[in-house]
């Protein structure tokens, strides 16, 4: 009975603060939206990738400010985990484009990714900017409050499961019900987890990220909005384990393995450190 107990009263607790959490995230993105961008998105012409870009980066701005304010008034204490890191968030826009470009490179020089057509470049630094800026947020949101929320209260090890298979299951849920998307998306979220584990840093974790998905924007290969701004336009050829199909790369087998090894790589220095938190 006191066990039960415990457990209710530690996922309530848990609820809560993700509730509060998101609810002030959400204040200061809404106020945003409908106050300074309203006003600056009505005064300037720009196209659709220029628009995308702008508004990433106030959404961004408004929902990390959102962060620092309930991380400050109701846990109390200093955002670190949003203080910048020079050489590490280096380190992670390196990274990032290195792991997913382990597979397409290959699969271009040996002709399952094929270029179509190259395109001007004069809106790929907008793309970048709107790609990094999605990431950070996500970052910020299923990273800064989700999982590390869950991880003060269950531990390191049961939120990172827990959250990753949660996560894999929304992906099915949004592209359909694929072992291979539900496998990757579970590896590849519990990889961004992994780096936190480690960093301990939010923008570490963005911008690796944040450079994995240009690193895909630049091939042209997802039928997605920000494909008409890519470099190229490229199809793929072959098989689907191989490829990834029309979920690209991210749900290759040669992405899935690379992960797995970074995944365990990342968890294995972060324990040596003494970084995994316990129940």
């Amino acid at each position: 009975m006191i066990q039960i107990t415990t457990s209710a009263k530690t996922f309530f607790n848990v609820i809560k603060q993700i509730l509060l959490a998101v609810s002030s995230c959400a204040i200061a993105f809404l106020l945003m939206k409908f106050t300074a961008l309203s006003l600056l998105l009505s005064s300037i012409e720009m196209n659709e990738i220029q628009t995308h870009a702008v508004k990433g980066v106030a959404g961004l701005l408004s929902f990390s400010f959102g962060y620092v304010i309930y991380v400050s008034y109701i846990e109390k204490r200093a955002a670190i985990e949003l203080s910048f890191r020079g050489w590490q968030m280096f380190y992670g826009l390196m990274a990032g484009a290195m792991i997913i470009s382990i597979t397409t490179l290959p699969l271009f020089a040996l002709g399952y990714y094929q270029v179509m057509s190259y395109q001007p470049f004069n809106e790929i630094p907008f793309a970048i900017i709107g790609l990094t800026t999605q990431a950070v947020f996500g970052a910020i949101l299923f990273t800064g409050i989700f999982f590390r929320i869950i991880e003060q209260h269950i531990g390191t090890k049961q939120s990172l499961l827990s959250l990753s298979i949660a996560l894999g299951l929304l992906n099915i849920l949004v592209d359909g019900p694929d072992l291979l998307v539900f496998i990757s998306s579970i590896l590849i979220s519990a990889l961004w987890f992994s780096i936190y584990v480690l960093s301990r840093n939010l923008w570490v974790v963005g911008l690796t990220n944040g450079a994995w998905l240009s690193a895909v924007f630049a091939t042209g290969i997802l039928d997605e909005h920000w494909r008409a701004s890519a470099p190229v336009i490229s199809s793929y050829d072959g098989p689907t384990l191989l490829t990834g199909g029309q979920f690209g790369p991210e749900h290759s087998i040669i992405t899935m393995a690379i992960v797995s090894m970074c995944i365990c790589l990342l968890l294995s220095a972060a324990k040596s450190k003494g970084l995994w938190l316990k129940n």
